[in-house]
């Protein structure tokens, strides 16, 4: 099986930005901390636009990737991040090898 990257676009309400920093921060730590299947997980800021965060994340397999979408900590994270975000646009990619 082939890895899976994800890529995820976030806008945040402006006044929300601390506290989506925060809750993104926690959340990207604790995924890379207790799921071994989880390879990379980054975040950016874009340089033109500071309300955009962009994720990337790499999984293992499919199979990483579903226990991650179904963790305790993913739904929690969905649940505090409503008030936050404006938008967002996920991409899900077969990663490639270089």
């Amino acid at each position: 099986m082939s890895q899976i990257a994800l890529f995820v676009d976030f806008e945040i309400y402006p006044e929300q930005l601390d506290a989506f920093n925060t809750l993104i921060r926690n959340h990207a730590a604790g995924t890379l901390a207790e799921e071994e299947g989880c390879l990379a997980f980054a975040i950016g800021v874009d340089q033109d636009a500071q309300t955009h965060y962009w994720l990337y994340e790499l999984y293992k397999d499919l199979g990483a990737l579903e226990l991650h979408r179904n963790s305790s900590r993913l739904i929690r994270f969905r649940e505090e991040r409503i008030p936050m975000v404006k938008s967002m646009r996920v991409v899900t990619t077969d990663a490639v090898s270089i």
